[in-house]
């Protein structure tokens, strides 16, 4: 009787096995596919934007190559996408074109941080420093305060989101132990169940975020970018009247949506490149690709990337509109399917060695896919993920806070508090709850003795519950 349960088990878990395999070559069928077809698309951007918007990319110098060179360069690698072979020669060439874009978007955002700091400050001056404006004080403070908590406590699954918003429009006032001590408790309890590799990605992140000057290459690539950031950085704002301001805020405004543009373009790029090297993958292992349910827009791709007329494919995606359609939805169904199947098999069964190959390839395959922010040259995959340990994560912390504080005595006290309400404004979970929050808002609010600037901000704070109410 033992030896037939054991056999229908063994049975209903080759039965599933097979399912999940099953599930993932219709994953890697509609990966192939998208990924020809989204290549097009991003194209498509990115060709209009050259050519309708004069953005100088000849002019941005990095690696001994400017933007315009490198963009040409994945152009001709969107030309040989159609190929009936491919090696690990060329798949290892387009990852280091990769790995270009990847410093190109890294050192174009270091611009952008800092622009931001500085815009941030510029309208905190004109919205408090404007005295031709009238701000009428319709506000009862205890009754505000009252929203403000009833706001904060209404749809919990929101609560962070609304604290984010809030402190970007609050003015910074806390302690720096206090501070030390909130970054230290956030990053922890957000990090302790990640990988080290996460723990590293994600504290770059707050550093750069903290002081994009430090960043590599900074000052050292895309000239036209570093002159016109330190240009900005160099007036004493403060000092300065409310129409210098404005006029150098509108400035600042339309330069930061220029590099905006620019860095939109490479990032797409980044996107495009990982969608090629998935197709160059995929045909080192399968040179003859057939997607059985979708034989007609198969062929309607290879001939459009035969002809390589890729600034006329209106006519496809007219054309192929349904079937575009069908293949995002049915690709959407499948990773559904997937991870179904795979619960269903470690509900019943023990961790397998062909069920993880199986996971492996999938999570390859979806980490490109699925790469939007192109900052890392090596994807991680499922067996990237051992958890970190306490003293490598608690060390790593307090390295952080150490940059931090040594930054800190080297900036101006309106530099100090953007960057330090910056932070604040990304930590996941930053505050215990929506009382100890409300604390903060409180004080912040309270520590002003200008009448007018506390009408400010809590007007700022009323638009914001506003926003969520209308959404709601």
């Amino acid at each position: 009787m033992q030896s037939k349960t054991c056999e229908h088990k063994e049975s209903n878990s080759r039965e599933l096995i097979n399912k999940i395999a099953l599930e993932k070559e219709k994953i890697v069928d509609y990966v192939y596919l998208l990924s020809k077809i989204e290549i097009l698309e991003m194209n498509k951007e990115i060709q209009e934007i050259r050519n309708t918007e004069d953005l100088r990319l000849d002019e941005l110098q990095n690696d001994n190559e400017n933007l315009d060179e490198f963009i040409d360069r994945v152009q001709e690698e969107i030309d040989l996408v159609n190929g009936k072979s491919s090696s690990h020669e060329k798949i290892s060439n387009l990852k280091r074109l990769r790995a270009q874009c990847i410093n190109h978007i890294e050192v174009i955002s270091l611009y952008l941080i800092e622009l931001d700091y500085i815009k941030d400050i510029l309208e905190d001056i004109l919205k408090h420093g404007n005295q031709n404006l009238v701000y009428e004080n319709t506000f009862n403070l205890n009754q505000f305060y009252e929203d403000v908590l009833k706001f904060l406590t209404q749809d919990m699954d929101m609560l962070y989101d609304k604290i984010k918003d809030i402190i970007e429009v609050l003015p910074f006032r806390m302690t720096r132990d206090k501070y030390y001590d909130i970054v230290r408790k956030s990053i922890f309890n957000g990090l302790k169940h990640s990988s080290r590799i996460e723990v590293d990605i994600v504290l770059k992140r707050y550093r750069t975020t903290f002081n994009g000057t430090l960043g590599k290459d900074y000052g050292c690539s895309f000239d036209r970018f570093f002159r016109n950031t330190q240009n900005f950085k160099r007036d004493n704002y403060p000092e300065k009247s409310i129409d210098y301001i404005s006029k150098r805020y509108q400035s600042i405004k339309e330069f930061i949506g220029e590099i905006n543009l620019i860095y939109g373009i490479i990032r797409q790029c980044g996107m495009i490149l990982n969608r090629i090297i998935l197709i160059e993958e995929l045909k080192v292992d399968n040179e003859t690709f057939k997607v059985k349910d979708y034989v007609n827009l198969q062929k309607g791709l290879m001939n459009l990337y035969e002809s390589k007329k890729f600034s006329n494919n209106k006519d496809f995606f007219q054309k192929y509109e349904k079937s575009i359609d069908n293949i995002k939805e049915d690709f959407v169904q499948s990773n559904y399917g997937f991870t179904e199947l795979l619960q269903r098999y470690y509900d019943e069964n023990d961790e397998d060695d062909e069920i993880l190959q199986i996971i492996m390839e999938v999570q390859k395959i979806l980490a490109y896919f699925n790469d939007y922010y192109i900052e890392e040259e090596v994807l991680m995959i499922y067996d990237d993920r051992e958890e970190v340990d306490e003293y490598y994560l608690e060390e790593n912390i307090e390295n952080f806070i150490d940059f931090m504080d040594r930054n800190m005595k080297s900036m101006t006290n309106i530099q100090r508090k953007a960057r330090m309400k910056k932070i604040l404004s990304l930590l996941d979970k930053p505050f215990e709850g929506p009382e100890d929050f409300y604390k903060y808002l409180k004080s912040s609010i309270e520590f002003s003795t200008d009448n007018i600037k506390k009408t400010i901000i809590m007007n700022d704070i009323a638009k914001i519950m506003n926003r969520y109410e209308k959404s709601a």
